[in-house]
């Protein structure tokens, strides 16, 4: 079988979302989560190699941040120090918008998702978030740099009741070239592209119900999480 995305099987034939693993090509493990209609990965990708098995560039192999395809999350705002790959681990790993998309430019493009799954469009996000705002709250498609969908960001942190698990990696700035925000914000790119040279993502923050819809550049490194075809 080659090295992509396939569910764990038993006697029975293939197991159902949320009792299915899934594995990337470097052979990391990932379980799934179904939450709604949708099927998620229930951790963040830290897969250090591209769908055809090219390495990447990567921060942790010699301490330089510019611009590294993939990168470990750094301890401590502003920091210039990668993470290790126990921190990749635990977080999941950092990608600029370009690198998650495996050069693509195409809403729901598999990216570096294994076979079979593909980077959430900004569309996707909302059906997500949408689904588990708490009755009576608001949730707005098209807001920007602002949280809503109370309390859709609760039950997406660590440890929430969706299952989801957003890890808190934080994110590694192109300005500066710093990490920040780890242990406290969660931003997770889209396949959606506002323009040219910036993307939507959304932002979970320890501290807030909400979650954010935002757009920023796409070399800024941030998390992602695969949804199923």
């Amino acid at each position: 079988m080659s090295a992509g995305a396939f569910f764990t099987s038993n006697n029975s034939g293939p197991l159902a979302c949320g009792q299915a693993t899934v594995i990337d090509i470097d052979g990391n493990t990932y379980n799934t989560v179904q939450i709604g209609t949708q099927c998620w990965m229930k951790s963040s990708l830290r897969t250090r190699s591209k769908p055809n098995g090219t390495a990447m560039t990567n921060s942790t192999a010699d301490n330089s941040v510019t611009h590294s395809e993939r990168s470990c999350p750094g301890n401590g705002v502003g920091t210039t120090v990668p993470g290790t790959e126990a921190d990749c681990t635990t977080y999941g790993a950092l990608y600029e918008w370009a690198v998650a998309m495996n050069g693509s430019i195409l809403e729901g493009a598999q990216g570096i998702c294994p076979l079979g799954w593909h980077i959430p469009s900004d569309a996707e996000w909302y059906v997500l978030e949408n689904y588990l705002k708490d009755n009576g709250q608001t949730c707005d498609a098209n807001r920007i740099g602002s949280y809503d969908c109370t309390a859709a960001g609760t039950k997406l942190k660590p440890g929430g009741s969706s299952g989801y698990n957003g890890e808190f990696g934080g994110d590694r700035w192109v300005v500066g070239n710093y990490f920040a925000y780890r242990d406290s914000y969660a931003v997770i790119w889209s396949s959606s592209r506002y323009d040219s040279s910036t993307a939507w993502h959304r932002e979970l923050y320890s501290g807030n119900a909400g979650v954010i819809r935002a757009r920023n550049g796409l070399t800024f490194a941030f998390s992602v999480r695969c949804l199923k075809d």
